[in-house]
């Protein structure tokens, strides 16, 4: 009966933490407008594309402005993403959503164009 006892305490203090987790991860630390643009590999990198962290960029990248830790994670459009690359240093302030690889994706880049939108940052 004791050792039940010690293991649904645990449980509950592990499930705590969880939860208390889950909310902070949850609630975002900011929530800002911003300018955010689209690229792909094709004007950018002329193939593998290396972000920041050192990785093949992928859809979920965004280049965040140099005040963003990376690997913070972000949300556009309800659509989540982490900041996993920068921008250049002439455009910091703009959030350049990685869009991936190949002419079709260009295209989607080129008609995502240039847009304002609200970027909720989470911690």
């Amino acid at each position: 009966m004791l050792e039940l006892l010690i293991s649904l305490q645990i449980a509950l203090k592990n499930l705590s933490i969880i939860l208390d987790a889950y909310a902070k991860y949850e609630t975002p630390e900011e929530i800002i407008m911003a300018t955010t643009t689209a690229y792909t590999d094709i004007e950018t990198c002329k193939g593998k594309c290396i972000n920041a962290i050192g990785k093949e960029s992928q859809i979920s990248d965004v280049a965040c402005p140099r005040k963003i830790k990376l690997g913070t994670r972000i949300e556009i459009d309800g659509i989540t993403y982490f900041c996993n690359d920068r921008t250049n240093i002439r455009h910091d302030g703009i959030y350049d959503i990685f869009m991936g690889y190949g002419t079709s994706s260009y295209q989607q880049a080129i008609n995502y164009g240039i847009q304002k939108k609200e970027i909720r940052i989470y911690d």
